[in-house]
């Protein structure tokens, strides 16, 4: 049976990063993404907390990259030349730090695109800039699938392919309308999390209001061969009713739900 990996959260609440890593390692998760903001000014340096994991014989999955200024990609001119170099030094980062890919936005809200022929092109040249140091790119679904797909498909080579996010499905697209076409055998990443549809809450799978069979189901037609990846952020509730060891343990044994779901089939 596949295993269960979980995201590094920085926005669990009255805990440091520390403390979580250690959770999630006590927790038996083996497999991890890090949260490579570069806005941020995070407690334990990002350098430092795929250190700890390593330290620890956490395997590290990939890097999800920030989504600041991620509009700025479709401009012409400087911003959007800004974003592409920070993407590029991304890579640069997760390639010295044995990261075999990164997991990006391609949007953030209801932005216009002012003009896609600049952005594709400067997509383009980030999947070659990938391709020339052997590291993959994961397109996430946010709230335009439009032009997840169009970008994807312009963009498209044998090292890019779909994060698909729960929480962003449910909460943000039109589920029977959704692309799934784009992941065929091209699902690099999931990010498993749960809400009630109306905001993108990060609750533990089963949570929330998302039926996780039918999008089980989908993702083995697509055949998604990599582990069930979740990315709940310990706040809220779950401050009340469970310690950080508990929030974790729970979100092991709702992975091994899903991956039961999931079965053997595709799995490497």
């Amino acid at each position: 049976m596949r295993k269960p990996a979980i995201g590094i959260q920085n926005y669990n609440e009255g805990v440091t990063i520390e403390e979580t890593i250690h959770a999630i390692k006590k927790a038996g998760f083996r497999d991890v993404f890090v949260q490579w903001y570069d806005e941020r000014k995070w407690e334990m340096k990002q350098k430092e907390q795929v250190k700890l994991c390593q330290e620890l014989g956490l395997n590290i999955l990939f890097a999800h990259i920030s989504y600041k200024d991620i509009k700025d990609l479709w401009k012409e001119g400087k911003e959007g030349d800004k974003v592409l170099r920070r993407i590029r030094k991304n890579l640069g980062e997760a390639k010295l730090h044995h990261i075999p890919m990164i997991v990006m936005h391609l949007e953030h809200g209801d932005e216009e695109f002012p003009n896609k022929e600049v952005g594709y092109r400067r997509l383009k040249l980030i999947e070659q800039y990938a391709r020339r140091m052997n590291l993959l790119i994961a397109f996430e679904n946010t709230k335009n699938t439009r032009i997840l797909s169009d970008a994807y498909w312009f963009a498209r080579d044998y090292n890019t392919g779909l994060c698909f996010d729960s929480g962003h499905y449910h909460a943000f697209s039109n589920e029977e309308d959704f692309p799934f076409s784009i992941g065929q055998s091209r699902t690099l990443a999931i990010t498993f999390h749960d809400n009630d549809g109306t905001e993108d809450s990060h609750l533990l799978p089963f949570d929330g209001t998302i039926k996780w069979r039918p999008i089980t189901e989908k993702l083995k037609t697509l055949k998604y061969r990599g582990p069930v990846t979740m990315n709940p952020v310990y706040r809220g509730d779950y401050l009340k009713k469970l310690t950080l060891d508990q929030f974790y343990l729970e979100a092991f044994k709702r992975g091994q739900k899903i991956a039961e779901i999931f079965g053997d089939e595709n799995y490497e």
